[in-house]
């Protein structure tokens, strides 16, 4: 099988340095095509939703409490 990108090198002698690599990385393509957006720091509840929130982290237990009967 033959790759031309594969090549040996002696063992005890230094190996060649590598030629820089002038391709684009992947970040750098999708910031320049416009394809990565910037992430939204807050995020914008309706009312509905808010007080579904603030239901959850009510803190009146009376609801839960348990009765024991003897």
């Amino acid at each position: 099988m033959r790759n031309p990108m594969l090549r040996e090198e002696p063992r005890y002698e230094k190996a060649p340095v590598l030629p820089p690599n002038n391709r684009e990385g992947i970040l750098e393509w999708l910031q320049r095509s416009g394809k990565i957006v910037a992430r939204q720091s807050t995020i914008a509840l309706s009312e509905d939703e808010e007080e579904d929130i603030d239901d959850l982290f009510d803190d009146d237990d009376s609801d839960d409490a348990v009765v024991e009967e003897d």
